[in-house]
C-alpha cells in the first residue's frame, strides 16, 4: 500500500520514514497551510485504488499496514486508528488514515480552506 507523510519537517520526521518505508511505497507531502497539504496529497493519490496518510510526527505499529489490509471494505471512504504520537508520547486515535480513492474527486470539489479541521 502507498503511504503518505504530511510532514512540517517535525524532528520525528526520519524515524517516520524508517518505519513507513518498511511497510508501503513513502510520498512525502509538505505545503502550507496544512490543508493545501491534504489537498496535494489528495490528489497524488488519484489514481491509486486506497493509501494510508500520517503524519511527520507520527508512526505507524509493525504490521499496521498489513492489517489495515485485511480490514479494508470496498465502501470504507476512510478508516483511522490509535498510533504513537510522538509530541504527546501517548498511543491515541489519529493514525493511520486510509483512505479509498474512488471518492477523492467528490472531497477535493469542497473548500477546505475555512475549516479548522481539514482532514
Amino acid at each position: 500500500m502507498k503511504i503518505i507523510i504530511v510532514h512540517a519537517n517535525e524532528r520525528s520526521l526520519k524515524k517516520s520514514i524508517k518505519i513507513a518505508e518498511d511497510q508501503g511505497e513513502v510520498h512525502l507531502v509538505s505545503e502550507k497551510p496544512f490543508y493545501k497539504s491534504l489537498r496535494k496529497a489528495f490528489e497524488m493519490a488519484l489514481e491509486w485504488d486506497c493509501f494510508t496518510l500520517i503524519g511527520g510526527d507520527q508512526y505507524l505499529y509493525e504490521g499496521a499496514i498489513d492489517r489495515i489490509e485485511e480490514l479494508l471494505d470496498e465502501d470504507v471512504f476512510r478508516m483511522s486508528f490509535h498510533g504513537w504520537d510522538h509530541l504527546y508520547q501517548m498511543k491515541r486515535l489519529m493514525a493511520p488514515c486510509v483512505y479509498k480513492s474512488k471518492f477523492l474527486e467528490e472531497i477535493l470539489s469542497i473548500d477546505a480552506s475555512q475549516e479548522i479541521r481539514p482532514e
